[in-house]
């Protein structure tokens, strides 16, 4: 049974928090707030076709897709710059190889229907720079799939949960991210892929082995990168799998 404590470092209450407001975003986002039409239905039989085909019309309308595409496709980024608004070539460089001139409209796409998208920032498994440090790994986040707890003072992300659903073997797993620590998490059964369990007896520490990376590149930008890993103080954790967490940008 995980911990519940109520604390920021303690990473097993952060799992069961964010992963329980997630599991709350996960089935707004896919119940949608779609009207069942039963109104205008029950009209049609008085009023005729015409009431029917009407009905069909609106029916078959993504009226806020509409609104979100139109904008979506306005907005691109066409560089990336450092603090000071000086054109930053490495980091456009990464930028493009990780193919989000492409990928880019999807995160667009989601934040503005949703509220709010995720870019994760991370360590590429196979591709190194000149120096042999990792590349950055950039991907998109879904808000089905992940969340953040931000510090109310300055607004800044503190820490980052990612849930999922592992199509394969039908078991969920979670990563509780902090700046320069990482947390892997499974469930304890297999589960469904629309609804994961956030019970404290549902997951348990990924035994996966254990393994710590220092975080191999900086971007020159303004975003602060973590430079080392900490080990975890609670001893009962010793079995937990963690690297140095990717960076959140949302």
């Amino acid at each position: 049974m995980l911990d519940e404590t109520p604390e920021l470092d303690n990473p097993d209450f952060m799992l069961l928090r964010l992963g329980a407001a997630c599991g709350s975003a996960r089935e707004c986002s896919t119940s949608g707030g779609a009207t069942t039409g039963a109104a205008a239905a029950a009209r049609a039989a008085a009023q005729g076709g015409a009431v029917v085909l009407d009905f069909q019309r609106k029916a078959r309308t993504n009226f806020c897709g509409v609104i979100v595409n139109s904008t979506v496709h306005r907005v691109r980024a066409l560089g990336v710059t450092a603090a000071d608004g000086t054109p930053d070539a490495d980091a456009s460089r990464w930028w493009q190889l990780n193919r989000l001139d492409s990928r880019q409209s999807q995160v667009w796409r989601v934040a503005m229907a949703q509220s709010v998208g995720y870019m994760l920032v991370g360590e590429h498994p196979t591709r190194t720079e000149d120096n042999g440090r990792p590349s950055p790994l950039i991907t998109a986040e879904h808000p089905r799939e992940a969340i953040v707890e931000r510090d109310p003072a300055t607004g800044e992300v503190r820490v980052g949960v990612r849930a999922v659903h592992d199509d394969l073997d039908g078991y969920g797993r979670a990563w509780v991210m902090y700046d320069n620590v990482e947390y892997a998490y499974r469930t304890k059964e297999r589960c469904t892929p629309n609804r994961l369990p956030w019970g404290p007896d549902s997951w348990e520490p990924s035994m996966t082995g254990l393994s710590m990376t220092s975080v191999g590149w900086r971007s020159s930008s303004s975003r602060g990168c973590p430079t080392s890993a900490r080990t975890p103080s609670p001893s009962s954790r010793a079995s937990w799998t963690f690297r140095t967490a990717p960076t959140w940008a949302s």
